[in-house]
């Protein structure tokens, strides 16, 4: 049995230190499902991982490739489609270098997987222009995913990234967001 001082085993890819800018190796959140938890993992230059917390075993991954950073958290939550089925929503905000180049800009991405998928399926992906803090996908809004700009500005997208309405706003370099959250408002009084 897995416990949770094992180690998880991953890929090993040369990663110029030109190519990716210091950041953390490893960026997770925690979701709970209709009966388990899990943690999304995003591995940098590796990809998404799904773990079940309970028997902390991994549920679903992708590979994203080498030169691939975070700019923040991958978040998932689980939804129950109208032919009931349970379906987990997956989204990471990802920037890819390649040698020599700085980045430009951000991209969201959305994957897919159900009880009989091992593996991520990706739908759809969409570019800002913007740097990102964090998103969220939260179980009490599943038609849309919470996206936060380290400049402050929020942006609301459908849940299937089908309808992207990033706003223009001249970006304020004195402007940086440290932290961020949102609370599910039928428990805010």
């Amino acid at each position: 049995m897995t416990t949770i001082g094992d180690p998880l085993i991953l890929s090993r890819h040369e990663i110029s230190p030109k190519t990716i800018p210091q950041s953390r190796p490893v960026l997770g959140s925690c979701s709970k499902g209709v009966k388990d938890e899990y943690a999304s993992i995003g591995i940098v230059g590796e990809g998404i991982s799904i773990i079940d917390l309970t028997s902390l075993q991994p549920d679903a991954a992708t590979l994203l490739g080498p030169e691939t950073t975070f700019a923040c958290p991958p978040v998932s939550r689980t939804v129950t489609e109208e032919s009931r089925q349970q379906l987990r929503q997956t989204y990471a905000a990802t920037e890819t270098h390649s040698s020599g180049s700085a980045t430009k800009g951000t991209t969201i991405s959305y994957w897919t997987s159900s009880a009989t998928l091992s593996s991520l399926e990706k739908h759809r992906s969409l570019t800002s222009g913007q740097s990102i803090q964090a998103l969220y996908a939260p179980s009490w809004h599943i038609d849309a995913l919470i996206v936060v700009f380290t400049d402050g500005d929020v942006a609301k997208l459908d849940s299937k990234l089908e309808e992207a309405n990033f706003s223009k706003k001249r970006h304020n370099p004195r402007r940086r967001l440290i932290w961020s959250f949102i609370f599910d408002p039928s428990s805010s009084s």
